[in-house]
């Protein structure tokens, strides 16, 4: 596991520097469309992404899939070890997300006889909370995500699995929208404590994670490369 995460890491090394660049222009833009707390949350989501993506495409594009099989190293450990690099990049994205938020809400605040439109990003208590609940909230999104593609991936390869993501995003959109069009939110969201609101959907990522965990490994040690 710890080889199969190494190299995971040294793979996405060559593309930190352009995704971080990458980060920084989305996140300003987003900086100045909605509050710091979406444009976090929303960085949470896509910079994993990102780095995801490299690494299902370097498998099949370098070969290294099939040449990392030749290694001592069972398969077990391969997905093992690209699932704590996922969720390693998504802590990496939420701490860096919300540092820089942190950081440009305090600018913010330092400027005397600030605009409407910087003043509103001022940092406050209650902002630097719901702050930290987005980027909870948008890592337990990515983490949805990669429960729900990696076991694809394993068992089919990227270039086949892209066929598959499109029908899982929209069946997935429209289950969402007919229950809440057709339930309402169940609960009042305003009596709901926000740890509530933002560890269930963690916990409840997490656990899924380890269910999809179990079956990539499965899948992956039924694969024929």
């Amino acid at each position: 596991m710890r080889t199969m995460f190494l190299s995971d890491l040294a793979t996405v090394r060559p593309a930190v520097k352009q995704t971080l660049v990458t980060f920084f222009i989305v996140f300003l833009i987003l900086l100045f469309c909605m509050a710091p707390e979406g444009a976090i949350a929303a960085v949470v989501v896509m910079i994993p992404y990102l780095f995801f993506y490299t690494l299902a495409v370097g498998d099949e594009s370098s070969g290294w899939e099939k040449m990392r099989a030749t290694l001592p190293m069972s398969r077990k450990q391969v997905v093992l070890g690209r699932y704590a690099v996922v969720g390693s990049l998504i802590v990496a994205a939420f701490v860096v997300a919300l540092a820089t938020g942190v950081v440009v809400m305090a600018i913010a605040g330092a400027i005397p006889n600030a605009p409407d439109w910087l003043a509103r990003l001022a940092f406050s208590s209650e902002r630097l909370g719901n702050a930290v609940a987005s980027g909870v909230l948008g890592a337990a999104c990515s983490l949805l995500f990669c429960a729900a593609t990696l076991p694809f991936a394993f068992r089919f390869g990227i270039t086949r699995s892209t066929r598959v993501y499109p029908i899982l995003a929209v069946l997935a959109f429209v289950m969402a929208s007919a229950f809440i069009v057709d339930q309402g939110i169940p609960v009042n969201l305003d009596a709901v404590s926000p740890v509530l609101i933002c560890g269930v959907p963690l916990l409840g990522a997490i656990a899924l994670c380890a269910v999809s965990m179990w079956a990539s490994i499965r899948l992956y040690e039924a694969r024929e490369l």
